[in-house]
């Protein structure tokens, strides 16, 4: 069995962190679903916020594939997402990249520091 990245973490971090999604977020033909999580170990890493895409029927947090990592996003409030146009992923963020994906599977994903 090929685990995915994004399995592989969840299964990691649920034995000791909390993962908490923030937001959910389907383009407009339904085609994929971009999910806002973060991701708090305590004392054992720093918090970390996700941005994965998935298949809009699926559990992002869990299935989707991580194309954005930020550190010092967690006390803002201010991240979010937001579809421009069916292939166009804006994030809006006080945070600071950590990983970063441009582009995946035809969508384009750009980080807009807020």
């Amino acid at each position: 069995m090929v685990l995915t990245y994004a399995v592989a973490a969840d299964r990691f971090w649920s034995s000791f962190a909390q993962k908490t999604v923030l937001q959910e977020l389907v383009n407009s033909d339904g085609s994929a679903k971009a999910t806002l999580y973060r991701v708090d170990a305590g004392a054992s890493a720093a918090t970390r916020t996700y941005v994965a895409l998935s298949n809009a029927k699926v559990d992002g947090s869990k299935k989707g594939n991580v194309v954005l990592t930020l550190l010092g996003a967690e006390n803002s409030g201010r991240t979010n997402l937001e579809w421009k146009a069916d292939r166009l992923l804006i994030v809006h963020s006080p945070g600071d990249v950590e990983y970063f994906v441009t582009k995946t599977r035809g969508i384009t994903i750009e980080v807009v520091p807020d």
